[in-house]
Order: C-alpha cells, then sequence, then structure tokens
C-alpha cells in the first residue's frame, strides 16, 4: 500500500492448479476505467499493484492506466488519495440502482460470511505485517483466542488448518507468478528464515522454492 493513499484491494479464490494473472488484471483493469467513466472528476488513481510479475511490457501497463504499477507486490490493488473515496458520480438513477441490485442478487452468488471466511480473509490482509498469529487475528477480530477456536471448531474448522491453507495457496502464488526474491516471500509469510520456506514447500508440495519457480 501506498503511504497516504486507500487502497481497494481484489483476491482471486481459485485452484491451486489456475494462474490468476490474467483474471486479476482484467478485473483491476475493467474497475479503474468504470471508477473513472462514473466519477464527476478525474480521480487521482496514485498506483495499481499486482502480485505476479508483468505478461506484458510495462509500457503496455502504463499506456493504460496512465499510473505507476507495481510488479511482485503483497497484493493486486488500485491505490487512490484517501479523498477520493468520497469522489461524487456523474448522476444517480434510483432505477438503475435497483436494476443492479437485483442482477447481482440473482447471479452472483454471496460471499460467505461465517467466521472462517473472516479469518481467511483477516489472513490475507495481515499477510507481511508480522500479525498472523491467533491471538493477532482474534484481537483484530474482537475476540479472545479462546473464543475464536470455540466457534470456528463449531463450523468444524481450526485456525491453525486456516492459516496453514491459506498460507500455501500464497506461497505457490509467490513463487510461480511473482519475481519475488525468495527471501521477501519467506518474511511475507512469517518465516524468520529461508529455510523455513524451504521446509514448508517441502512439506506442501513435495519440492523446494527453486523446483517450483523452476517448473512455472
Amino acid at each position: 500500500m501506498l503511504p497516504g493513499s486507500s487502497s481497494l484491494r481484489f483476491d482471486m479464490h481459485l485452484p491451486l492448479n489456475i494462474p490468476q494473472a490474467q483474471g486479476l488484471e482484467q478485473s483491476i483493469g475493467r474497475i479503474f476505467r468504470m471508477a473513472q467513466a462514473f466519477a464527476n472528476r478525474n480521480i487521482r488513481i496514485r498506483g495499481v499493484s499486482f502480485p505476479h510479475a508483468p505478461i506484458s511490457e510495462k509500457r503496455v501497463y502504463r499506456r493504460y492506466f496512465g499510473v505507476p504499477v507495481y510488479f511482485s507486490q503483497a497484493f493486486a490493488g488500485i491505490h487512490a488519495e484517501h479523498s477520493e473515496l468520497q469522489a461524487e458520480l456523474k448522476s444517480s438513477n434510483s432505477v438503475i440502482h435497483r436494476l443492479a441490485l437485483d442482477y447481482i442478487d440473482k447471479n452472483i452468488a454471496p460471499v460467505a460470511s461465517g467466521l472462517s471466511e473472516r479469518v481467511r480473509q483477516t489472513l490475507l490482509l495481515t499477510m507481511g505485517t508480522g500479525k498472523g498469529t491467533k491471538a493477532e487475528i482474534a484481537s483484530i477480530l474482537k475476540m479472545h483466542p479462546r473464543t475464536l477456536q470455540r466457534h470456528l471448531h463449531g463450523e468444524g474448522e481450526n485456525f491453525e488448518i486456516i492459516r496453514e491453507d491459506v498460507y500455501k495457496a500464497a506461497a505457490l502464488r509467490f513463487l510461480r507468478d511473482s519475481d519475488l526474491p525468495l527471501k521477501q516471500i519467506a518474511s511475507l509469510l512469517g518465516f524468520s528464515e529461508h529455510s523455513s520456506l524451504t521446509r514448508a514447500c517441502n512439506r506442501w508440495f513435495s519440492a523446494s522454492p527453486a523446483q517450483i519457480r523452476a517448473s512455472k
């Protein structure tokens, strides 16, 4: 996230074997253009970030977005001035608004609202901040760690298993889709040493980080 800016973050929940780079770029590109088209004025976008390496020449991205584009970042997002969140739309139409909401209700599946999904999202949002323990996530969610674990158990879930799944998926995407140094990937995933990342990858994928990266 750029200092002094607000970020609209994008995550795609796909099976581990499905690349997401192209889908992320298309989604962010469309939202970027829609925001510019519907606002009463040019929105001051400060930058765009992607977690993967560029899949086209960098000048193509700069020409499309017209702002700095950062690659191999912790997450995909659009970064704008805080004040831009209050930008007025060119026009508002209550009928179109209702039609849009009706379309969303009928055609887009609702996001799961259970605690386990909130924990997953919080782990993603805090990745790279050094705050990924059960106590830290529970604090962010305004509950005691034992209360968190009890409610997760009621959903048939376990905090350690959820965190393992989130970090496993993130490790694969960082290794396969980005050019981030292995040391930085280890840090993002909360490992104090590169060797810890290597052991985790051998456990998750039966391959070392270097082998996973070489196979992309």
